[in-house]
């Protein structure tokens, strides 16, 4: 009777361990000696793809450019502390370093800088547009020699960390350096050699930008936390100059020279254009083409570089066959008459939608 009871609870434990297991699938055996056959069906999904495409660099600070001829040494007579520089100077007004305290005064601009936190290398394209009225633009070895006033200004490149380049003559009152410079773009984490850059991140919650993942994440490529601009690389320029001391200057206006600094920075190897000059009278307005493979498709007048204004007409502009050369005709673009003396933008898309800013100085 004893033994009956302890049979009866062994099979209740083994039913209702049955009950409470999850269920197994067991292989079945094949036995037929024709042989087996079957199939196994399943779905792969993409977990996501992120565009490791991130431009992202870091505009200059500086302001303006303002600058003072002083051929006679006026200033420096006047204090000679704060103007330091002699006859034949062109004073470079520098902002404050520590905050509270007053401009200085010295014979380099202050640097106009470009810092690239992009993942890729980036090409930036410097224009410097004059107006120097009677006064004229030479190079620095003629200054001693000239016979009537004139004016010399340079562009000297800096580095990364400071380091600063030859100076260059600016030739031409629309002057554009002649290669453009290319700054490194910031390298991927790899765990290693690379703890700062770029690296892929997820997140359960939503991301702006991001599309949710089948799985239910969030991805994103972007710089790390600690990545600073002290981490990234850069280059800029500084403005110097010089004016002759033995000219007659006394029927110079005082405030007839005028400059604007404009810059386009693409990606390394993408379409690019240059060229400072504009004329609404003139019919051929040419620009330097660079990387391009697509005809244009149209192009646009902006204000500010980015809104689309107005719109050129396509018989106002043509792309030569080697895509090298871009003509707009100023008496069909439809540039106003407002805008003389003025910035205005260009904004070229191309048949790819490849989308491509430049910058003129406006003249009659």
């Amino acid at each position: 009777m004893k033994n009956q009871k302890i049979a009866r609870l062994i099979a209740l434990a083994t039913a209702a361990t049955m009950m409470l297991a999850p269920a197994t699938a067991f292989a079945t055996e094949a036995t037929d000696t024709a042989g087996a056959s079957g199939s196994i069906e399943g779905e792969g999904q993409l977990e996501g793809y992120v565009n490791k495409d991130a431009f992202r660099v870091v505009l200059p600070t500086v302001t303006d450019v303002d600058f003072t001829l002083d051929p006679q040494g006026l200033l420096n007579k006047s204090d000679s502390t704060k103007y330091a520089l002699g006859a034949g100077a062109v004073y470079f007004t520098n902002a404050a370093t520590v905050s509270g305290n007053s401009a200085t005064y010295s014979a380099k601009s202050d640097e106009i800088k470009f810092l690239n936190k992009s993942s890729y290398d980036v090409d930036v394209e410097l224009s410097v547009t004059l107006d120097t009225g009677d006064i004229a633009l030479v190079a620095n070895s003629a200054v001693a020699t000239v016979s009537s006033p004139s004016l010399n200004l340079q562009l000297i490149p800096v580095g990364t960390d400071g380091t600063e380049g030859t100076a260059v003559d600016i030739t031409d009152t629309a002057y554009t350096v002649p290669t453009p410079a290319t700054v490194a773009k910031v390298a991927e984490v790899d765990g290693s050699t690379v703890t700062k850059g770029y690296t892929i991140s997820s997140s359960n919650a939503p991301v702006e930008g991001a599309v949710k993942s089948p799985n239910g994440y969030y991805y994103t490529y972007s710089l790390t936390d600690d990545f600073t601009d002290a981490d990234a690389k850069g280059v800029g320029y500084k403005l110097t100059g010089s004016c002759d001391t033995k000219t007659d200057w006394s029927k110079i206006d005082k405030t007839s020279v005028s400059a604007t600094i404009a810059w386009t920075i693409a990606k390394s190897g993408a379409p690019s254009i240059s060229g400072t000059a504009y004329s609404r009278a003139k019919t051929n307005n040419t620009y330097t083409v660079k990387n391009a493979t697509q005809n244009i498709s149209s192009i646009s007048i902006s204000a500010d570089g980015k809104t689309p204004a107005l719109a050129v007409p396509a018989a106002a502009y043509t792309l030569s066959d080697d895509k090298a050369t871009l003509t707009i005709d100023g008496t069909k673009a439809g540039v106003g008459s407002g805008a003389v003396g003025q910035v205005r933008y260009f904004i070229v898309t191309f048949a790819d939608n490849t989308t491509v800013s430049f910058s003129v100085k406006v003249a009659n």
